[in-house]
């Protein structure tokens, strides 16, 4: 919307080194994924499902800050996507899924991050249902690009069922996707910088 096309055109003047490509995925490397479907303060606020938010609240002075900016590439569809989605996905037994992260340093730093996964949901964690594989770290040379793999493994047994139905009514929507919906974040830690979602 206006609110991204804003961010996207103030990027460009700051970040004018950056492809379009590039200044999208820190854009959404930079957004903050704890989006509620109602005001934070509401009594009723809960977290809103990813697939309502996307990347989450856009932050430009965040964005424009960021030394380094995060991609998966598709090969088989020619893209590079910031999001690390797995997409909808159907099995019986336990799978295993893989995708390559790119990890691009613009500065003129090295940088090293802390690798993490961060749910968004307590329920996801608790169903024990994912089992993730990720370095503990990744260190990328300034000016240079490193890739690394992500994987996760499924355990079907352990999902909840998939209620979620196109008659499913508005107003239990949310609540229907935040169930069958696995998302969360792999957070880069900068050890040099405090704060969460560096």
């Amino acid at each position: 919307g206006p609110l991204t096309a804003g961010a996207v055109a103030q990027l460009r003047q700051v970040l004018p080194n950056r492809t379009a490509q590039e200044i999208k995925a820190t854009i959404m490397n930079a957004a903050n994924p704890e989006v509620y479907n109602l005001p934070k303060a509401h009594p009723q606020a809960v977290l809103a499902p990813i697939s309502a938010i996307g990347a989450g609240l856009v932050d430009v002075d965040k964005a424009a800050k960021l030394p380094v900016a995060a991609w998966v590439e598709e090969t088989a569809f020619n893209t590079k996507q910031a999001a690390l989605s797995f997409g909808l996905q159907s099995m019986t037994q336990k799978t295993t899924l893989k995708k390559t992260v790119t990890l691009k340093n613009f500065s003129t730093a090295a940088k090293t991050y802390n690798l993490r996964i961060k749910d968004r949901f307590a329920e996801d964690t608790a169903t024990g249902a994912l089992a993730w594989t990720i370095p503990a770290s990744v260190t990328v040379q300034p000016g240079q690009t490193t890739t690394f793999d992500v994987s996760v493994t499924v355990d079907p047994a352990k999902l909840p069922a998939f209620g979620l139905q196109n008659t499913t009514p508005t107003a239990q929507k949310d609540a229907a996707l935040t169930k069958v919906e696995y998302d969360g974040a792999l957070v880069f830690d900068d050890p040099s910088v405090s704060g969460d979602y560096d």
